[in-house]
């Protein structure tokens, strides 16, 4: 009798074993680190595949993927294949764009041939002019070769008036629906050096939610922050590089742009050594970035940047898009979900590629996002701004 019951017991522990384990084998879900991953794109609990669901799940701030099975997103999931040029209308007509920011329905164009700031209404294509020559006897407002605008949280825009060794602040007036006319100076002296109240020959220029105005000091190789509600010849600090140009990851030759997170991390494109690095939050002169594009020694032919210009973020997404410009394509990186971790380092897919374009010789050069997740970039050579549109 006690055998029966034993041998009973044994036969019920070994079928629930091997239901278990068929069970588990079939529903059982791993886990990949994103930094793991290339091409892919996530966001919480969102289907891009017919059955498919993608969750970002936070392990000791560690974000994960969950794959209900083994796919991972590419990049035609959420961008269609095909390039629009934004077409403009008005009597502005673009000559040299450079960089680009947006706001809300609008896109600002710096053109350091014409020396003017242009607004362009993306859902009609009109464009006007809103930051050119206004005060030529005290030359204030002068610009000489401005080379990139971004738009704060308020909606007023910051040029980085290059040729004048200065960045200069057009506020935006609330109540006339249009920018004063008369510029502030928020950082340089109009005279180039290395001090840390002047800036020479700044490349790019990005204002935080907090009002901390961050410029990419080209001819000084460093990105240097100055306080919020800074004026001509306020001292600013450096953040990223130092004096001299180097290929050291706390080094950097002709940096071209500069943008940060939600965290505090700063992105910088260093053009000269064909890389993108980021800083880590309260990054001082002298510390050592983190190589997240290029700059390698071991990289495949698709890995290599040729003089890259311009990045945008697309924090929700993970996501890190590039202006390759000598390549003639923009490629993007997935971020790494841990900041103390390893960083990604592959390229991931090539969602631009001069060749299979319309665009003939194109040079891309600044890039941004709207808040539907389109995709704007610079094609300097063609004078003309380019767009892929996000999937719905």
């Amino acid at each position: 009798m006690i055998d029966t019951i034993v041998y009973a017991l044994l036969f019920f522990i070994t079928t629930c074993f091997f239901f278990c384990q068929n069970f588990n084998d079939k529903h059982d879900t791993d886990v990949i680190p994103m930094t793991s991953i290339n091409s892919f794109i996530a966001s919480d609990s969102v289907n891009y595949f017919r059955n498919d669901t993608i969750k970002i799940h936070f392990l000791s701030n560690y974000p994960t993927l969950r794959l209900t099975k083994e796919k991972v997103i590419g990049i035609n999931e959420l961008y269609k294949k095909s390039i629009d040029t934004l077409i403009l209308s008005g009597n502005s007509k673009l000559e040299l764009p450079t960089n680009i920011c947006i706001y809300k329905s609008y896109i600002f164009i710096a053109d350091p041939l014409t020396n003017q700031i242009y607004e362009a209404n993306i859902k009609n294509g009109e464009v006007k002019v809103v930051a050119n020559i206004f005060d030529i006897e005290q030359k204030r407002n002068q610009l000489n070769h401005p080379t990139a605008v971004w738009c704060d949280t308020l909606g007023n825009i910051y040029v980085t008036d290059a040729g004048n060794n200065r960045v200069l602040k057009f506020n935006y007036n609330k109540s006339k629906n249009e920018f004063n006319k008369i510029a502030i100076i928020v950082a340089g002296t109009m005279e180039p050096g290395e001090k840390l109240n002047q800036v020479d020959n700044p490349s790019f220029v990005y204002v935080d939610k907090r009002g901390y105005i961050y410029v990419a000091d080209f001819g000084n190789n460093r990105i240097i922050r100055f306080p919020p509600n800074s004026t001509k010849g306020t001292y600013g600090e450096i953040v990223a590089g130092d004096y001299h140009y180097g290929s050291l990851l706390n080094q950097l030759s002709d940096p071209t742009c500069v943008i940060g997170d939600a965290l505090g991390y700063l992105y910088v494109v260093d053009q000269g050594n064909n890389r993108v690095l980021r800083f880590p939050p309260n990054s001082t002169r002298g510390t050592p970035g983190k190589l997240i594009l290029g700059g390698g020694h071991n990289l495949n032919i698709q890995q290599h940047l040729d003089n890259p210009s311009s990045l945008c973020l697309d924090e929700k997404r993970h996501l890190l898009f590039l202006t390759d410009s000598y390549n003639q394509r923009v490629v993007y990186s997935l971020l790494s979900g841990s900041y103390d971790q390893k960083i990604a380092q592959p390229i991931g897919d090539i969602i631009y590629n001069n060749n299979a374009s319309v665009q003939n010789n194109s040079y891309l050069f600044g890039i941004a996002l709207d808040s539907n997740k389109n995709l704007y970039m610079v094609d300097q050579n063609n004078s003309c701004i380019l767009k892929i549109q996000a999937r719905n």
